[in-house]
């Protein structure tokens, strides 16, 4: 192993990746919607401050209050609490519906209900108290027609960029989504990106992941690494098959690869243990 792969100490665990993005010859050279109306220079400062957010490493993915163990990758393996606004895996949720707690919420104590009216009033208190996770499940059901809400993409737009600036990663990236794809709002690429880019800051490994797509298709390969390797070391399993075919193409250190590859390891591990907690309390 060449001098070149050993790492080096206080530097970003990305740095690897032929370069830092401010020296590569890859920079974002669209100024978000916040910036087309600033100066050219001061645009150029604010996009160079912006990167340097965007790369840094994301919060990790808060614990299950009840198991302990980190939450699962994918948020449809998630219980919302609509009484309380609280948070908490499926697993949890599946053993506590056949524990002592049968019908009642563990943290509020809430009874379990079916009405769809409860559901709704309970949503409204939430919403009216601020809770950025019960505004993106709001969210979600304007956009799907879920639980007696209709269906109104762009009632969920409006709704995603409330619980996004409230710090709701996920709304940011479901919003950039409904940019990509013209739902609810007038397409728009740039708009889309700029969301998955906020989304990616506050931890959204979905919005990473499609930052580093983006960025692959447009050429950007250091960028593109950039994104795959941090979405991979979160438990995204086609970021690290990005990041290795990186590795195979000579973007990437042996060293770093494989730091990588060890975190992606732990990262799944975790999740598989909440995972599989959910599997077996559902053919339980």
């Amino acid at each position: 192993m060449g001098s070149s792969d050993a790492p080096k100490e206080g530097r970003n665990p990305d740095a690897w990746i032929d370069s830092d993005v401010e020296n590569c010859g890859e920079t974002r050279q669209e100024l978000s919607p916040s910036e087309r109306n600033q100066g050219c220079k001061e645009g150029a400062c604010s996009l160079k401050r912006f990167d340097q957010d965007l790369f840094k490493e994301p919060p990790r993915r808060d614990d299950c209050p009840i198991c302990l163990q980190q939450l699962p990758l994918n948020r449809t393996k998630w219980k919302l609490q609509a009484c309380c606004g609280r948070m908490m895996c499926l697993g949890c949720s599946f053993e506590l519906i056949k524990g002592s707690l049968r019908g009642k919420c563990p943290f509020c104590r809430a009874s379990h209900t079916s009405s769809v009216a409860k559901v709704m009033e309970w949503t409204q208190t939430r919403v009216e108290a601020k809770d950025a996770n019960v505004i993106d499940f709001l969210g979600n059901c304007y956009s799907m027609g879920l639980h007696g809400f209709p269906h109104d993409s762009r009632r969920a737009a409006k709704l995603w960029l409330r619980a996004g600036a409230l710090g709701c990663a996920a709304s940011y990236c479901n919003l950039g989504t409904a940019y990509a794809r013209g739902e609810g709002v007038e397409k728009d690429a740039l708009r889309a990106r700029y969301y998955y880019e906020l989304a990616s800051i506050g931890g959204s490994v979905v919005a990473r992941r499609n930052l580093g797509i983006a960025e692959l298709q447009a050429g950007r390969a250091c960028r593109a690494m950039k994104h795959f390797a941090i979405s991979a070391r979160a438990g995204c399993v086609y970021s690290m098959k990005r990041t290795r075919q990186g590795f195979l193409d000579g973007h990437a250190t042996r060293v770093a690869y494989e730091r990588t590859l060890t975190a992606h390891k732990e990262a799944t591990k975790d999740m598989k243990r909440s995972e599989g907690r959910s599997q077996k309390a559902l053919v339980s």
